[in-house]
């Protein structure tokens, strides 16, 4: 069930995989290339996909809706329930990379780029993300509602639970460190910095009512 209904393809290319279900609807396609991946119900809907690309991967249920892709990469990688609606990615890459329900919800993803990773459910909904990074990491549960994640990276890391619920996060950097349920809700985290370290259980509550404020573990 490979449907087009009139886009503007060039460079379409299958060479001998199985496909269930690909759908593209009044998009216009370039490049899209898979080589030999098993790809369920890969669906855009009045979308533009530049350069999308899995080699060696397995695909289930990849989704964009009233969404522009601009240079998706797999390499190698397990993408299972990439979810965009009514998003913008532009340079989303997975290289060595295995990512387990990855959704977006009226969001802009810029430079998205994750490197001999594990990303478990990285949800964004309602955000905009610019160049968040992590190089030979593990990251499970990140999860960003209503809030704007601009640098946000991590090297040689890992990181479970990073949760901000209403909150801007600019600037938050890791390197060779190890984070364990780093939770802001309704807070706004400017240039949160840990170099060679591990941080355990960092928690801001700021509520706008009483003012009040808790920080734990750091």
């Amino acid at each position: 069930m490979f449907m087009t209904l009139s886009p503007t393809s060039v460079m379409f290319i299958t060479p001998g995989p199985p496909v269930d279900m690909i759908i593209t609807l009044g998009p216009t396609v370039d490049m899209f290339m898979t080589l030999s991946p098993t790809d369920d119900m890969f669906i855009t809907i009045g979308s533009t996909v530049d350069m999308f690309i899995t080699i060696g991967s397995t695909d289930d249920m990849f989704i964009t809706i009233g969404s522009t892709v601009d240079m998706f990469i797999t390499i190698g990688s397990t993408v299972d329930m990439f979810i965009t609606i009514g998003s913008t990615v532009d340079m989303f890459i997975t290289i060595g990379s295995t990512v387990d329900m990855f959704i977006t919800i009226g969001s802009t993803l810029d430079m998205f780029i994750t490197i001999g990773s594990t990303v478990d459910m990285f949800i964004t909904i309602g955000s905009t993300v610019d160049i968040f990074i992590t190089i030979g990491s593990t990251v499970d549960m990140f999860i960003t509602i209503g809030s704007t994640v601009d640098m946000f990276i991590t090297i040689g890391s890992t990181v479970d639970m990073f949760i901000t619920i209403g909150s801007t996060d600019d600037m938050f950097i890791t390197i060779g460190s190890t984070v364990d349920m780093f939770i802001t809700i309704g807070s706004t985290d400017d240039m949160f910095i840990t170099i060679g370290s591990t941080v355990d259980m960092f928690i801001r509550v700021q509520d706008q009512r009483s003012s009040q404020q808790f920080n734990h573990g750091l």
